[in-house]
């Protein structure tokens, strides 16, 4: 905050568009029903009123939004850009792969605490070294990826990274912690190569005119994926438990 006080300049941009409201509400709702849909499916029943509802009813008003900021002149987020063949397959991937990151994120603390009855500490440390995974890899691929490219680094990083989660899935009650925190590393090592590609690659070809409507066009699908990963993970334990107790 003082650093910023003193040394960050002051930007006021003069060409700013007006508040997208109609895409706002339209986002915003159609997200939100389709979140509930999927994290409250298993206790009301995938074929309640309710989740029935929410589901259509949102991916409804995705639709809708979709349509409106393809006509609209100041578009909250602008769809044109997925136009740009390099820019949507690097957010396709970087969705998916941010959905993967937390689903882990999340699944290995419940087998932690839950499953092994550790505490949250050692389950913190634990988890841990996928961070310091992500950290080394981030650099090395940031020397690699002049001379490979994003295609060959962002494949065979979340190729890794997909073998390490069917490791982590065979983990037993008596695993060693050690062993699991090896494959959360190269989990998060893996995931890394991942990350800075598709992000390197996604405004490669952005003109620097459009770099701020990719920028949140960009924020918005890893927030999304992200959120997907939360929903996700606990509803594949839950239909895996279920078909276990079967």
């Amino acid at each position: 905050c003082i650093f910023s006080f003193f040394f960050l300049q002051e930007y006021r941009d003069r060409t700013a568009g007006h508040f997208d409201l109609a895409g706002f509400l339209l986002a915003g709702s159609g997200l939100a029903l389709v979140m509930y849909a999927l994290s409250e499916g298993p206790s009301y029943g995938w074929t309640s009123i309710s989740i029935l509802g929410s589901a259509v009813g949102g991916l409804l008003l995705l639709s809708v939004f979709a349509v409106v900021e393809v006509r609209v002149q100041e578009p909250m987020l602008d769809l044109h850009l997925f136009g740009n063949r390099l820019f949507r397959s690097a957010n396709l991937v970087t969705l998916f792969s941010s959905a993967g990151f937390l689903g882990v994120l999340y699944a290995a603390p419940l087998y932690l605490q839950v499953g092994r009855g550790v505490s949250a500490l050692t389950s913190g440390l634990t988890t841990f070294p996928e961070a310091i995974g992500v950290v080394v890899s981030t650099q090395i691929a940031a020397q690699l990826y002049p001379r490979i490219g994003p295609r060959r680094l962002m494949a065979g990083g979340l190729l890794g990274a997909g073998v390490v989660m069917a490791l982590l899935s065979l983990m037993e009650s008596d695993t060693s912690l050690w062993w699991m925190r090896l494959l959360i590393f190269l989990a998060g090592a893996g995931m890394g190569f991942s990350f800075l590609s598709a992000q390197t690659a996604t405004f490669a070809t952005i003109s620097p005119r459009a770099t701020s409507q990719a920028s949140a066009l960009a924020n918005a699908l890893r927030q999304i994926g992200s959120a997907l990963g939360y929903i996700l993970a606990p509803l594949t334990i839950l239909v895996v438990c279920c078909r276990t107790c079967l």
